[in-house]
């Protein structure tokens, strides 16, 4: 996959391909099933995210900008799961992991021959996968 996306063109252009192959491909074009693990932020991280948030707050009240809307909505303190289950949450749908492969292995091609996103999400979705079956639908 290094080969296919990268192909010697330097860490810059490979993570920025990377990026477009992979994470955005999968966010465009594939959906999540109901039953998949969803992603949960420990209470740690939103507590440190209020931190931050209270900081620019007050650094926007002190440079004293006109503010359209209520500043306070930014420092507002978000309440996390009480615990994290991380059981399978590690495990990549196999559906996603073809997803994946599909976008990245699109990127790799010359431009010229990329094909419309409606193609990408049409043979996206042939790969989806039977749960019970574990084969291509």
């Amino acid at each position: 996959m290094n080969v296919a996306l990268g192909g010697g063109a330097g860490w810059k252009r490979y993570g920025n391909q990377v990026h477009d192959a992979l994470i955005k491909g999968m966010i465009e074009t594939r959906v999540p099933t109901s039953d998949e693990a969803r992603m949960q932020t420990p209470q740690w991280a939103l507590d440190r995210a209020a931190e931050f948030a209270d900081i620019y707050v007050e650094a926007i009240r002190a440079s004293g900008v006109n503010v359209v809307g209520d500043l306070d909505i930014l420092s507002k303190r978000l309440q996390g799961p009480d615990a994290i289950d991380s059981e399978g949450s590690s495990d990549m749908p196999t559906a996603a992991a073809i997803t994946a492969l599909l976008s990245a292995l699109d990127a790799s091609r010359p431009q010229a021959d990329q094909p419309p996103k409606a193609r990408l999400r049409k043979l996206a979705k042939r790969f989806q996968i039977d749960r019970g079956s574990q084969r291509p639908a």
